[in-house]
Order: structure tokens, then sequence, then C-alpha cells
């Protein structure tokens, strides 16, 4: 029996993303994803499956550039179920998701690949892709004897509240965009996160640590996205620190006092990834107990300028 035409649509209410990521162990869930969906808005992130017999058998979302990113630079994944690869289930998906980036002004689209799965870099090559950097992937296993290290005199290490209003996350953001700026990721896209993205990850108070002066000014932060809710395991977004407190121990205050109450909340793991060279911060990640498992390589895709938007 032939099987029917493949389609490509965006995300619906009854489709189980989960099941259809059952072994995916990037994928953080389909709450994050429909929050980011609701959130954001197509404007800035796209969601689409591929669908084939009435079942799904493929995936892409993408970050898109917003008007105030003068790099075009957006972020996609695309995932196919195993057995439905070797089908062009991968191509049509890419396909499909081009003119969408284009329409919305990317030039470039990025995306983090398993530096040992080299089936998938056999395919985005042939695709036209290249690779790029390299950030080394570590966990923290959230025990009982984490230690609890003091930030220095002057600033207090904090969660950030329940009863945080709109006025105190958009302060965050504002602190989260100038610490992003300073980082080495920002080499490659130096355009600022969105507000409504932001809110998107970052849904809840725990998910947030903050470093504040006794005047209430924000100079360092750390926080994390679900990664995998059947491991309870949290991502990295980002750990910073103005310079001016940097070598002070204010890094690894705040991320021993956000690992604490994670594990408290019922998180077993922390993931992080930074780039191969940033000496300082995996140093500072191995005596905090962080073990390495993984290398990521940094895909670079050239979107073609004769794609036409459908």
């Amino acid at each position: 029996m032939e099987k029917s035409a493949l389609s490509i649509r965006p995300i619906r209410d009854d489709d189980d993303l989960d099941e259809l990521h059952e072994g995916d162990n990037e994928w953080a869930g389909s709450a994050l994803a429909r929050n980011m969906s609701a959130s954001a808005g197509d404007a800035m992130v796209a969601f689409h499956v591929a669908e084939q017999d009435g079942r799904l058998v493929g995936y892409f979302d993408s970050f898109l550039p917003q008007e105030d990113n003068p790099t075009g630079v957006g972020f996609a994944s695309v995932w196919v179920l195993p057995e439905a690869r070797g089908r062009g289930v991968g191509a049509a998906l890419l396909e499909a998701l081009l003119p969408l980036a284009t329409a919305r002004g990317a030039r470039r689209l990025t995306a983090r690949v398993d530096s040992e799965d080299e089936s998938s870099l056999r395919w985005i090559r042939a695709k036209g892709a290249t690779t790029g950097g390299t950030h080394l992937e570590s966990t923290l296993e959230l025990t009982d004897d984490l230690p609890l290290l003091p930030p220095p005199d002057g600033v207090a290490v904090v969660v950030m509240p329940d009863s945080a209003d709109e006025i105190a996350w958009r302060s965050a953001h504002e602190a989260n965009v100038r610490l992003m700026r300073d980082t080495p990721d920002a080499e490659t896209n130096p355009a600022p996160m969105p507000y409504e993205i932001y809110r998107a990850l970052l849904a809840e108070s725990w998910q947030l640590c903050l470093a504040r002066t006794d005047d209430g000014s924000i100079v360092g932060l750390t926080c994390v996205f679900p990664k995998n809710e059947k491991l309870r395991q949290v991502n990295t977004m980002l750990t910073g620190v103005n310079r001016e407190w940097r070598g002070r121990g204010l890094a690894t205050a705040l991320k021993t006092a956000h690992a604490i109450a994670l594990r408290d909340a019922g998180w077993r793991a922390i993931v992080t990834q930074n780039m191969d060279g940033n000496d300082h911060i995996l140093a500072a990640n191995k005596r905090l107990g962080f073990r390495p498992s993984k290398a990521l390589l940094d895909v670079l895709y050239d979107l073609p300028e004769s794609i036409e938007a459908g």
C-alpha cells in the first residue's frame, strides 16, 4: 500500500508533540513550545509538523529575527522520527521553513548538532550548511550535598519572587540583554532577545536568580528553562556578571544558590553549554561539579536569496 502525500502545517492544539519527540533528548516539552507560540506569536517563532497517514513524523521550530536585528540571524531545529528518516521528511520541513524565515528578514539560520551525530551532519552539509564553533555541554547533578557559597560583600543573591511585577521582569530582561552583549556568543548573534521570547522562555519566577547591590541594581543573573521534563533537567540560558564584579565569586554564588533552589523544587540536573575556549567559565563549572557530556557543533546555513514566501 502506497503512503499518502506528506503535508507540512503549523502545529495544532490536538498535536501530541511529546509523543512525536519520544527519544529526543533535546526536546524541552510541549508546554514550552506552546507557551512560546502563544506568547511570542508567529512573527517571532514558527512551529510546524510533518504529517503522513494521519501520523506526525517530523517537526521544526524556528526563532526568527526581528526588525531591530540587523544581523538577520535566526535559530532553527529539525526533528524527524528515526523510522521516518531517509524518506525526504527533513527536506520537506526545510523547504517549508526557508520561505517563512526569508519573509521575516532572516539571512542566516543557526542550529547546534551533536558532534557525534554523523548522519545529521552529513545531511545538513549536503544541504549547503557549514559548521562553525563548538559548544561544550556539561551537566551538574543536583544532589543533597551541594555547597551554598556566599556572594561578595555588598551583593544579595535571590531567586525572583513569585510576586514580581511587570516592572521587575522588564528590569531583569534589560539586565539579560546587557549581560548577553558581553559574552562570546554575542559575536555571532549580537541582536537582543525580544522581551516576548524572554518571558515565554522564563515563564516562572523560579527560573531566574538575581544578584543585586544594596541600591537594588542588578549586577548579575543566572536563568534556566526546562530541558527535559521526564528527566527533570533544566538548561542554563545565561549566567552573566557585570565586569566590575567578576573575579570575586559572584557567578559561583549565583549558580550554587540557584542550583539549591532548583533541587528543592524537584529538579535533578542543570545542563549548560559553553563555547570551547571560554576557559574561565569552563574552569568555574568544573569546580562546581559540572561534568562534560558532549560537544555540540554550531551549524550555519545562509539562506538563498531566490526563495519566495509561500
